[in-house]
């Protein structure tokens, strides 16, 4: 009776011992499988522009800066309102980026890898391409153009477009026509160049309106 019981104790740890090694395996395996099935394909600025609103994405661009003041979000806690990211003519904003994601050592010009989800905006039939980030890291790619940014000045002032939506902009020997405070705090300055006038539009919230 002891001999048997030590045989049966003996194959039923032998069998579990086989029973988990077995599991484990498949479970590594199936995770292995899992992982790579939905790892995320590096796309274009260009193309994520166009990918439907709630699609998650992974693309690389070079970073052109963001707004200069942190926005306290009431669900998200302390975010970069608009950050901007581009690819040679194609322009992107990452809407409402958790200030930590930014980190030190990115600077403008330096090409950074971002996942999020498409969030893509959209107001009186004009959509504002936009995602918004869960990760943001600094990588080398040489194959990464810089952004092409806008010059307004004496001889370059067109009509605004919404194919310059998120595209940064350099304003030269512009005439103020106008600075207006709101009671709410923004801030308004219109401008001119020639016979071209323009708006920008400050807002307290994600801008230090009060600097110069």
């Amino acid at each position: 009776t002891s001999s048997t019981t030590s045989n049966t104790t003996t194959s039923t740890t032998t069998s579990s011992a086989t029973s988990s090694a077995t599991s484990s395996a498949t479970s590594s395996a199936t995770s292995s499988a899992t992982s790579s099935a939905t790892e995320l394909k590096l796309s274009k600025v260009s193309e994520v522009k166009t990918i439907a609103k709630g699609t998650k994405v992974k693309f690389r661009a070079t970073y052109q800066g963001k707004n200069n003041k942190v926005f306290k979000d009431s669900k998200l806690g302390d975010v970069w309102f608009g950050a901007y990211v581009a690819d040679g003519d194609d322009w992107m904003q990452l809407f409402k980026t958790n200030k930590d994601l930014i980190t030190n050592d990115i600077n403008i010009g330096d090409v950074i890898e971002v996942e999020g989800t498409t969030a893509h905006y959209t107001n009186s039939n004009v959509t504002t391409p936009e995602v918004s980030a869960t990760s943001i890291k600094k990588v080398t790619d040489a194959t990464i153009t810089a952004g092409n940014w806008l010059t307004f000045n004496e001889t370059n002032h067109p009509a605004l477009t919404n194919e310059m939506l998120n595209k940064g902009a350099h304003i030269e020997n512009a005439l103020v026509t106008n600075v207006n405070t709101s009671n709410s705090g923004n801030k308004t300055i219109d401008f001119k160049l020639v016979d071209t006038t323009y708006q920008i539009h400050l807002n307290k919230n994600y801008t230090d309106v009060t600097i110069d």
